[in-house]
């Protein structure tokens, strides 16, 4: 039995990583490869990477989470969203599929036939990183998921989605399989940031690391800006800063909106009252009637 036990951090949380993978410009090819080497399984090959957008978004409460929206095409020219996710809850395959659905919905342009659409649509991908285990039924650390028929033919329903679920608290108990990219890729990144060190003085520790970290473009640019950012602990520092400030600017705006429709209640409310004592009703009955509103809030 995998030892499934949630862990309190993940290299994905250091913003290192993030920095690395932040813009198309800097970190294009080294998303792209690491996006190939989790869909590639399905024989989904993305051939140009246009777009990283690193996004903040709210779970629950005082909860934020991390998404990263990557634009790509495929080595047919088909539209692909991917979508990183970062610091997910529960309810992550909910929220996929939720934003699959507005993206593929909005993709489909009126009287057209369903070939047609089918044809316009873009693939929807979501890589979620996973600090516990959504399966204990399985040991793999990766976990595709899409949509299918339950009687059979048990055929995929939506072929425009999927996601992967990469589960890190099995991965370290996974069987080393250096042929595969994404082990490669995640083997690296868990061990540079679990002993603080370089994806070059990682590949020169492993000997069978060696072929990929070598020939693999992708993992080459990641790795030269990986060691521009974390061999200077002043570097690092000010990219832990940056994240802090990114998500302290994400709570103000998060407060922001909350007051703005607190507000908004507010003055609708006191708006509501007002025509109901133009038309007559008694200021007793007017709030009695706000306070069970009020309640129901």
């Amino acid at each position: 039995m995998q030892n499934n036990t949630k862990l309190d951090c993940s290299p994905f949380d250091d913003p290192i990583v993030g920095a690395c993978f932040a813009s198309a410009e800097t970190a294009g090819e080294a998303m792209r490869s690491f996006a190939n080497s989790i869909t590639s399984k399905d024989n989904i090959e993305i051939a140009e990477v246009t777009s990283v957008v690193p996004q903040s978004y709210s779970k629950m409460p005082g909860q934020r989470g991390t998404r990263v929206d990557v634009k790509s095409k495929t080595t047919t020219n088909q539209d692909i969203i991917l979508e990183v996710n970062l610091y997910v809850d529960k309810f992550i395959h909910q929220r996929n599929f939720l934003a699959a659905a507005q993206i593929i919905a909005n993709s489909a342009s009126p009287n057209t036939t369903p070939e047609q659409m089918a044809k316009s649509m873009p693939y929807v991908i979501a890589i979620n990183i996973l600090n516990y285990a959504i399966r204990d039924d399985h040991d793999h650390w990766l976990q595709p998921a899409r949509f299918v028929y339950t009687k059979p033919p048990h055929i995929i329903a939506l072929p425009q989605y999927v996601s992967y679920d990469i589960e890190l608290p099995k991965f370290k108990n996974a069987t080393p399989d250096w042929n595969d990219d994404s082990y490669c890729w995640m083997y690296a990144l868990i061990k540079a940031h679990e002993e603080r060190k370089t994806m070059k003085e990682v590949s020169n520790m492993i000997t069978e690391l060696m072929p990929f970290s070598t020939t693999n473009d992708g993992f080459k640019q990641f790795s030269e800006r990986y060691e521009f950012i974390a061999t200077s602990d002043e570097i690092r520092d000010e990219y832990q800063k940056w994240q802090r400030e990114l998500l302290r600017q994400a709570g103000i705006m998060e407060a922001a909106r909350d007051e703005g429709e607190a507000k908004g209640r507010a003055e609708g409310m006191d708006a509501l009252a007002g025509e109901l004592m133009k038309l007559g009703f008694d200021q007793s009955d007017i709030a009695a009637a706000m306070e069970k509103i009020i309640a129901k809030q």
